[in-house]
């Protein structure tokens, strides 16, 4: 959709959740009550030794750190929010996770439960803000043509959110 072709970026892509949602499977660690971050590790290993390096760093890149649970939502949606600060100035990170934000945000009015619409709403509507003033710099590798639909649907996603908080 970006007019990306650089394998290890859509290896990568492809990738985006892997580690942080499935790495015991890729382990092969049949007792997923085992450390997630060694998993994780292990998991990022493995995906080094197969796609290289760079989908390895890309994928770590993306991963969302886990916050502890004692952390308060809004904390954790906090630590979230600086996590994507870091994310977005990495040139291989930025397109995956904006295409990831986008898939999620713009499918928030299909959330059935309205308690978790509204929760979703509220952690993503500073993220809206973060992405559009990312692709306002217009230094992304993708068309201008791009950069402005791309700024026209986040701006109605964040328009949709806002009325569900």
């Amino acid at each position: 959709e970006y007019g990306v072709h650089d394998p290890d970026l859509i290896i990568s892509a492809v990738l985006h959740d892997a580690v942080e949602d499935q790495s015991a499977k890729i382990v092969g660690n049949e007792d997923v009550s085992d450390n997630e971050l060694t998993n994780q590790k292990n998991a990022l290993g493995i995906l080094s030794e197969r796609f290289g390096e760079r989908v390895a760093n890309t994928v770590n890149q993306l991963t969302t750190p886990e916050p502890p649970k004692e952390r308060s939502r809004k904390e954790r949606n906090q630590l979230y929010y600086e996590h994507l600060l870091e994310v977005i100035e990495n040139p291989d990170s930025v397109l995956i996770k904006l295409s990831d934000f986008s898939d999620n945000a713009l499918r928030l009015h299909v959330v059935t439960d309205s308690k978790r619409q509204k929760r979703l709403a509220k952690k993503y509507l500073p993220i809206f803000d973060l992405f559009l003033e990312r692709i306002q710099r217009g230094d992304l590798p993708i068309s201008m043509e791009k950069q402005q639909e791309l700024i026209q649907t986040l701006t109605l996603a964040k328009e949709r959110c806002e009325k569900l908080t």
